[in-house]
């Protein structure tokens, strides 16, 4: 499976207030990419970053010689996919580096060579590791395909930590969160099952390899997989002739291998096509669904929010 052009929400495109109302803003164009650091959150456009004040006002912090990709916590610093060219659907010659806003250095990540084609950064919840997704050949599968590089983040550095020729089967997104019941570092994978659908299947760090303990029915699955909340996935899938958001959790049954059963516990509604860009937002113990539509006249995305949990 190829990897497309990212269509993972760039940021939540609104913020909560202290009330828990949603107050949807449109992020700065053309948005490029977004995280939040230290309560800070920062918007990247083609070669410069921005700070999003809390009155939904953006505040420019630097400006880039290359263009930021894509951002991620990693420790007490960003970690930035810089430059690179789109060829084929895949981005080439693109490199990491750290960077501490407002006004931190950029420190270039030698450990994630650009040779290898990096193409995405997934931090962990709690910001002490990073995936980063490359697209190489290795010496025991030497076809270029799409593999995960986990890292340690150090202060100033990232730090190797597993360099997976793949999980069990090829994939198209992952995400880390905390969802299973067994301890350890957990890969949340979209990958392709037997018969051509795809499925779900969470995967923990053993300190060797990973190691599948959940796993969900294949099906007719969206391009990019995310956290909700805490200990939920979050996936859309086909319905009829819409898309539906599909919430799962690891249920308390096992098999004899011990791997759980990923369980549905909540949609969203179905939407007559898949949206360009998705999120979930946490508020005063409810969840939101903030989808994007197709752009309107004026270009600006159109914006739904809808309550999901509980």
């Amino acid at each position: 499976m190829g990897l497309r052009r990212p269509v993972r929400p760039l940021a939540a495109p609104g913020q909560v207030a202290p009330d828990g109302q949603l107050q949807l803003r449109p992020l700065p164009a053309p948005q490029r990419a977004a995280a939040v650091l230290a309560g800070r959150l920062v918007v990247f456009s083609d070669h410069g970053a921005c700070e999003i004040t809390p009155a939904g006002e953006p505040r420019a912090l630097r400006s880039f010689a290359a263009s930021v990709r894509a951002a991620a916590p990693a420790g007490p610093r960003l970690a930035l996919l810089l430059g690179g060219r789109w060829q084929s659907g895949h981005l080439h010659g693109a490199s990491v580096a750290l960077w501490t806003p407002p006004d931190g250095p950029l420190i270039l990540a030698p450990q994630v060579d650009p040779a290898w084609d990096p193409c995405f950064l997934r931090p962990a919840p709690d910001a002490t590791r990073l995936l980063v997704g490359v697209r190489k050949p290795t010496h025991f599968d030497p076809v270029v395909r799409l593999r995960p590089f986990l890292y340690r983040c150090a202060p100033d550095a990232l730090v190797a930590v597993w360099k997976g020729t793949s999980f069990a089967r090829a994939f198209e997104d992952v995400v880390l969160v905390d969802v299973a019941p067994e301890p350890g570092a957990e890969a949340c994978v979209l990958e392709g099952a037997a018969d051509g659908r795809k499925r779900v299947t969470v995967y923990t760090w053993t300190g060797t390899r990973m190691v599948a303990v959940a796993v969900g029915p294949p099906g007719l699955l969206g391009h990019t997989l995310q956290p909700v909340g805490r200990d939920a996935l979050g996936v859309f899938r086909r319905q009829g002739g819409g898309w539906r958001l599909s919430v799962l959790r690891p249920g308390n049954q096992c098999d004899a291998a011990g791997v759980h059963s990923l369980q549905e516990v909540a949609v969203g509604p179905v939407l007559p096509a898949a949206p360009t860009a998705w999120t979930t937002v946490c508020a005063q113990g409810r969840t939101w669904l903030i989808a994007a539509g197709p752009p309107d006249a004026a270009g600006r995305p159109g914006l739904t929010a809808t309550r999901i949990l509980p």
